[in-house]
C-alpha cells in the first residue's frame, strides 16, 4: 500500500514537470521565431501554430511593417540609372559621342536647348552623324567630314555638313537634307585661361582678353548656364593643354580653374566632366551631384546621358531623385517678389521723369512661362534710336540675381500666342515700322528676346507663322520713380504685384 501511494504522489510532479518544460520549450522556440533564429525546418513546420501566436500577440502588423520597411529598402536600392540603348559593339566599337554644343562650332552660340535635347553628334572614322538622345537610334549615319552651323543662316534649324564631295544642310527638325550652295561661315572661337595673369582670353580672329556682351550672357541663359569652357594655355604657346575648366561669361573670371582631362558645356547647371579617368556630374559649384563614375561621359538632356561602360557608349536615364528636373519646377521656390523689391528699392533703374511730366511704368509679366515673372520698365519717354517707345526687360537669372536682358521695341507685348504641339506660349509686340520698306515685331519666347523684320509689302511676321493661336491682351503697368518717396514707391511696387497676372490668368 505505501508503494502505491508513493506512487500517486511522485505522477503528479512527472505532469507537472513535463508540462512546465513543455511550456518551456513553447516559449523558447516562440523567442527563437521573433529573433529569427529558428531553424527553417522547424519554422516551416510549426508556420501555422507561430502565425496564430503572431496574431493573439498583435505582432502581424509589426511584421507587415517589416516587409514594408524591406520594400522600401529595395526601392532605395534600385539601380541609379536604367539602360535605355548600348551601341553596337562591332560596328560602334571606336565611336564617339560629342555634344552638339560644343566649342569647335557655332552650334553653341546658335542653336537652343531644344535642339540640344534631341540629338548628339556621333563621330567615327573621322565622319560626323547625328543620334537621338532620346531612343538612342542613329538618325543620320556618319558620313560628313565637319558639322556646324552657318552665321550666315537665319534659320538656326539647321545644321551644315560637309561630305568629301559637296555640302548639304540638315532640318534639325525633320532631318531632311538638302544641297547647300552658301559658302560656309561656321567656325567657333575657343578660350584660354592664363594661369600666370589669372585671365581668360579668346582666340577667333585674333587673341585677345575676354570681352562680355549682352548677346553672350543672352545665348548662356538660353540653356541655364553662367559658366563657360576654357582651356588652360600652355606657356608660349598657342594651344589648349589637356586641362579643362570654367568661367562666368558675365565676368571673365575664372569660376573653376582648369583641373579636368575633359568637359562639357553646363546645361541646366550640370556639366559631364572627366578626371583621373574617371567620368561624372558636376554643378557650377563644382559639386558632385551623382554618386555615379564613367569611363567617358556627355551631358544630361532630360534625364538621359550618353556615357561609356564598358567600353561601348550607352543611353542611360538617370532614376536618382535629384536628377535633373525642369527649371519651372525649381523656380517655384524663388522668392521673386522679394527680390524685384530689394532692386528696386535700391534704386538701380535710372531715375526718369518725362519731360513730358509723366512718370515711368514697371510691369510684371512670366514671358518665358518659368513661373517666375519678368519686369518691363518703360522711362515714360517716346524716342531713342528707332524714334519709338521701348521698354527694357530683366529677369532673375539662376544666380537670383536681376539682369538686363534686352529692349522691347513698340512694347509692350499686345497679343499672347500658344501653340498646342509645343505646348509652348510666347509673346508679340504689334508690327513697328521702320522705314519706308521695313516692319518688325519683337516677340520674346522661352528663348528669349528676338526681333523679326519683313517687307512692309508683305504680311508683317506674326507668332501665326509659326503655329501659334494669337490672343489680344493688355498688360497692365503701373507708375514708378526712384525720385518717388520710399513709402510711394513700396506702394507703387505692391500695386505691380497685385496688378500681376500669369499665363493662366492672360488666356482666360
Amino acid at each position: 500500500m505505501s508503494k502505491t501511494k508513493e506512487k500517486k504522489k511522485i505522477l503528479p510532479k512527472i505532469i507537472i514537470t513535463i508540462i512546465i518544460l513543455v511550456i518551456v520549450a513553447i516559449v523558447a522556440t516562440y523567442i527563437l521565431h521573433t529573433q529569427k533564429l529558428l531553424p527553417n525546418k522547424i519554422e516551416n513546420f510549426l508556420k501555422p501554430m507561430l502565425e496564430k501566436v503572431d496574431s493573439i500577440f498583435g505582432i502581424e502588423n509589426n511584421n507587415e511593417t517589416s516587409k514594408n520597411s524591406e520594400n522600401t529598402t529595395e526601392e532605395e536600392k534600385q539601380e541609379p540609372y536604367t539602360i535605355i540603348k548600348v551601341l553596337d559593339e562591332d560596328k560602334y566599337k571606336d565611336a564617339q559621342i560629342e555634344e552638339i554644343l560644343n566649342p569647335e562650332t557655332m552650334i553653341f552660340t546658335t542653336y537652343t536647348e531644344r535642339t540640344t535635347d534631341e540629338v548628339s553628334l556621333i563621330k567615327i572614322n573621322e565622319k560626323y552623324g547625328l543620334i537621338s538622345n532620346k531612343t538612342g537610334e542613329i538618325i543620320l549615319e556618319p558620313k560628313y567630314v565637319n558639322m556646324y552651323s552657318d552665321i550666315a543662316e537665319e534659320d538656326y534649324e539647321y545644321i551644315v555638313g560637309m561630305t568629301d564631295t559637296k555640302t548639304e544642310k540638315i532640318n534639325l527638325s525633320t532631318f531632311e537634307i538638302e544641297d547647300y550652295e552658301m559658302s560656309p561661315h561656321g567656325g567657333g572661337s575657343l578660350n584660354y585661361y592664363e594661369p600666370n595673369k589669372k585671365e581668360v582670353y579668346t582666340e577667333e580672329y585674333e587673341y585677345s582678353p575676354y570681352e562680355s556682351n549682352s548677346t553672350i550672357v543672352k545665348r548662356f541663359n538660353k540653356i541655364g548656364a553662367t559658366l563657360d569652357l576654357c582651356y588652360e594655355k600652355e606657356e608660349d604657346e598657342m594651344k589648349a593643354s589637356s586641362k579643362v575648366g570654367y568661367f562666368n561669361v558675365k565676368t571673365g573670371k575664372i569660376e573653376i580653374e582648369p583641373e579636368y582631362e575633359n568637359g562639357t558645356q553646363f546645361i541646366n547647371n550640370v556639366a559631364a566632366v572627366k578626371k583621373d579617368g574617371k567620368a561624372y556630374f558636376i554643378n557650377e559649384n563644382n559639386e558632385k551631384v551623382y554618386d555615379l563614375e564613367f569611363e567617358d561621359a556627355q551631358n544630361i538632356h532630360n534625364g538621359n546621358a550618353w556615357v561609356k561602360i564598358d567600353g561601348n557608349w550607352t543611353l542611360i536615364k538617370i532614376n536618382d531623385k535629384t536628377e535633373e528636373t525642369e527649371q519651372t519646377k525649381e523656380n517655384v521656390s524663388v522668392d521673386w517678389k522679394k527680390i524685384y523689391s530689394d532692386y528696386l528699392l535700391a534704386g538701380n533703374l535710372k531715375d526718369f521723369v518725362s519731360a513730358r511730366g509723366t512718370y515711368p511704368t514697371i510691369t510684371f509679366v512670366d514671358l518665358d512661362n518659368d513661373k517666375i515673372p519678368e519686369l518691363m520698365f518703360y522711362d515714360g519717354m517716346e524716342g531713342g534710336p528707332r524714334d519709338n517707345t521701348s521698354y527694357d526687360v530683366y529677369k532673375i537669372n539662376s544666380s537670383n540675381e536681376v539682369e538686363r536682358v534686352g529692349q522691347v521695341w513698340n512694347g509692350p507685348f499686345k497679343r499672347i500666342g500658344y501653340n498646342k504641339k509645343n505646348n509652348t506660349y510666347a509673346f508679340e509686340t504689334d508690327p513697328l515700322g521702320i522705314s519706308y520698306n521695313e516692319e518688325m515685331v519683337t516677340i520674346y519666347t522661352e528663348n528669349g528676346l528676338e526681333e523679326k523684320i519683313t517687307d512692309i509689302d508683305k504680311k508683317a511676321y506674326s507668332l501665326e507663322d509659326d503655329g501659334y493661336e494669337l490672343k489680344d491682351i493688355k498688360l497692365n503697368e503701373t507708375t514708378f520713380s526712384d525720385t518717388f518717396t520710399d513709402e510711394a514707391r513700396k506702394q507703387h511696387i505692391e500695386d505691380a504685384f497685385n496688378e500681376y497676372k500669369t499665363i493662366e490668368e492672360l488666356i482666360k
